[in-house]
């Protein structure tokens, strides 16, 4: 936690005055957000059928998975660049240290800190504007269900980085990967896709972004929460496996270079 507060303060010195400045960032990142939600739900719209009220299921999800994101991205957005510090053989930096090098890369080199924190103004709007209008307890649900959104969107960003370890050019594949997980989570699958179709939703982290917390919040059941949590920490585990993994491939080829 001391780590995290400490990259926080280090990410957003530069700002404490110019707040005119990060005024400008949050109001600029906040609209870049508003765009790419409602393109996704004007795609939405065209794929759904003229019976299904699209726009309650769309805000549960946008408040949702917005706020995932801009946890992750706020507190470790720096694993965005994973992928591209492994390519570009400038990982070494953070192996040499004593701390844990996935920290150390989330935290101190977060470019996003500014897109998180309106990602998370924004999310937080949508689950007030909610809560609002449906009652405190659709609020609440809506916040346990972040919980394990942001823990498989955080698990997906380290698989998607670590495949620079196993797969040339993998760094464009983790940008591609993070954010199709992003779209195809906002994206209501669960309800557009049929028959066999629907496998998509099992066997990618879709599973622990998007269908658990959607069933839980629409049903109230706990037994879908804990599901969502105990599979998007399984999710997270096996990410940290892969990196371990990739990580001594990883120094076994510079030993050998040198």
């Amino acid at each position: 936690m001391r780590v995290l507060l400490k990259a926080i303060a280090w990410n957003f010195c530069a700002y404490v005055t110019r707040p005119f400045e990060l005024g400008l960032s949050l109001l600029a990142a906040v609209l870049n957000n508003l765009l790419f939600v409602y393109g996704i739900y004007l795609m939405a719209s065209l794929s759904a059928s003229a019976d299904w009220n699209l726009r309650q299921p769309f805000l549960i999800m946008s408040g949702v998975l917005v706020t995932a994101w801009g946890m992750v991205n706020l507190l470790l957005g720096g694993l965005d660049d994973l992928g591209d510090y492994i390519a570009c053989g400038k990982f070494d930096a953070f192996l040499a240290t004593p701390q844990h090098p996935l920290l150390l890369m989330a935290t101190f080199n977060n470019s996003l800190a500014i897109m998180g924190l309106a990602e998370l103004l924004q999310g937080l709007a949508v689950i007030s504007y909610l809560g609002y209008q449906q009652g405190g307890l659709l609020a609440i649900k809506l916040l346990l269900a972040v919980i394990p959104s942001a823990i498989a969107l955080l698990s997906t960003l380290i698989i998607a980085g670590t495949s620079a370890f196993f797969v040339q050019s993998g760094n464009h594949l983790a940008f591609a990967l993070s954010r199709l997980l992003m779209f195809m989570s906002l994206f209501p699958v669960s309800a557009l896709l049929n028959g066999k179709e629907r496998i998509l939703i099992y066997v990618t982290p879709i599973l622990m972004t998007a269908h658990l917390p959607l069933q839980y919040i629409n049903t109230g059941n706990i037994i879908w929460l804990v599901l969502a949590l105990g599979s998007s920490l399984l999710l997270l585990l096996g990410a940290l496996a892969l990196f371990n993994l990739g990580r001594r491939r990883y120094q076994t080829a510079n030993w050998i270079g040198i």
